[in-house]
């Protein structure tokens, strides 16, 4: 009780939400059963991964990724390959059709084919209207750019000016993905307040969607964060975000070195890609060296890819 204690209330001090726990190898275990498994994804799909990191990195949604799991084989008969997707379109999808799945089964029992294909029809009848929504809103975010502009002016006005004062010398990223739309928010790096680096996407996305922003889910898969700073000619990419990256109990362990490892190349990669489309004349580099831990909790991975 005293060590969960002294977790929470490290967990309060670095501005976390106290669910979400260091992951232990045990979690990682029934992660990468989920995600290699269950939905038949590779470690190089870089949107998948980020966002099923997500999923097991938030407490709140962790337990539905263990329940896929628990109950693979009642869920592999309910949802079909193609459909297994649609299980990252939205955060909360996972857990809508855990509960979808169990108040079938609390109606109709637990037996029989007739309550198979009750629950079945239900389940995907739900994945139909989430696909429909997730069309809908990548139709909308056809337009919307990969930076959000007011972080993009800062960006520019900090990559042209030679000389930056200490308050200037680099910025923080947060990189959100929506649907499979990554769009990156920039803070000057004494900002304390992280999450206002979402609410700028979320004020951005109201303003350009209009009247329709409310008529579709914006449901956020908060990735992670990070730094980009000017170092003489180069631009640098690199390090975590204490709120938002996923923090591990041992990153000693295989599972939990790998993902870890990888979480963090993706988020490097990702960021680095966005960044040259908007910036082509600059020069970016990916820091790959782990520095010094930003958190309490766990050592800081180092990528276990090269960044591209």
């Amino acid at each position: 009780m005293e060590n969960q204690d002294k977790v929470i209330n490290q967990l309060v001090a670095e501005g976390r939400c106290i669910t979400d726990t260091p992951l232990t190898e045990t979690e990682m275990e029934s992660f990468d059963k989920f995600y290699r498994g269950f939905l038949n994804k590779k470690l190089e799909d870089k949107l998948s991964l980020l966002k099923s990191m997500l999923l097991v990195r938030r407490g709140d949604l962790r337990k539905y990724i263990q329940y896929a799991v628990l109950f693979q084989n009642r869920y592999e008969g309910l949802i079909s390959v193609k459909q297994r997707d649609l299980l990252l379109s939205f955060p909360f999808v996972c857990k809508e059709i855990y509960n979808l799945i169990f108040s079938c089964m609390e109606s109709y029992g637990d037996a029989g084919k007739t309550v198979v294909d009750l629950t079945k029809e239900q389940v995907n009848d739900h994945l139909d209207r989430t696909e429909m929504f997730r069309i809908d809103l990548d139709t909308l975010l056809c337009s919307t750019n990969a930076i959000v502009p007011e972080s993009k002016k800062m960006l520019e006005e900090y990559f042209s000016s030679p000389n930056q004062t200490p308050q200037e010398k680099s910025f923080k990223f947060c990189l959100v993905i929506l649907a499979d739309h990554p769009i990156i928010s920039i803070l000057p790096h004494t900002e304390r307040n992280n999450t206002l680096a979402i609410a700028k996407v979320r004020e951005y996305l109201e303003e350009n969607f209009g009247e329709r922003f409310e008529e579709n889910p914006v449901e956020f898969f908060v990735v992670g964060g990070g730094y980009i700073r000017r170092e003489d000619e180069k631009i640098m990419i690199g390090g975590r975000s204490n709120i938002f990256d996923p923090l591990f109990d041992d990153t000693t362990k295989p599972l939990s070195e790998l993902y870890s490892g990888r979480f963090l190349a993706m988020k490097y990669q990702l960021v680095e890609q966005i960044l040259k489309l908007e910036f082509p004349d600059s020069d970016f580099v990916i820091n790959t060296k782990p520095g010094k831990p930003t958190t309490s909790f766990s050592p800081i991975a180092s990528s276990t890819i090269p960044p591209s």
